[in-house]
C-alpha cells in the first residue's frame, strides 16, 4: 500500500479551498496525513484525512467566485436611471404609468369576460 493520502479528497480539496489558503493548509493536512500513517495505521489516516477535508468545509476556506452576476447589478442601474427620469418628467412619468395601468386593467378585464363566455355552452 501506498502512504499517499485518497486523491479524492485531495482533489476535493484543491477544487474548493482558495487559492492563497490552499498551499499551507494542503502542507499541513499530507503533514498529519503521514503522521498518523506512521504512528497508527494507514486505513486511520485516510480516514483521518477524509474527515479533517470535511471539516474544513466552511465558509472562509471556500474560496470565492470571481463571476459576478451582472444581471442584478445591470438591473440596479435601470432601477437608477428610471428614478432619475421620473425624478426630471414627473408628468410624463404620470402620464405613462396611468396608461399602463389602464391598458394592463383593460386586457384582464377582456380576458376575464372572454374566459367567462367561453367556460359554458
Amino acid at each position: 500500500m501506498s502512504k499517499q493520502p485518497p486523491k479524492f479528497f485531495l482533489l476535493f480539496l484543491r477544487w474548493f479551498c482558495a487559492r492563497d489558503l490552499l498551499e499551507e493548509i494542503e502542507g499541513d493536512l499530507i503533514e498529519s496525513f503521514k503522521f498518523n500513517a506512521e504512528e497508527r495505521s494507514i486505513s486511520y489516516a485516510r480516514f483521518r484525512f477524509a474527515l479533517e477535508v470535511t471539516y474544513l468545509l466552511r465558509p472562509s476556506v471556500i474560496k470565492k467566485l470571481n463571476n459576478y452576476n451582472n444581471t442584478t447589478i445591470m438591473i440596479k442601474n435601470y432601477g437608477k436611471i428610471a428614478f432619475r427620469n421620473f425624478q426630471k418628467n414627473a408628468n410624463y412619468a404620470l402620464i405613462n404609468v396611468l396608461s399602463m395601468s389602464i391598458g394592463l386593467a383593460c386586457c384582464i378585464v377582456s380576458y376575464l369576460n372572454y374566459n367567462h363566455n367561453h367556460s359554458f355552452d
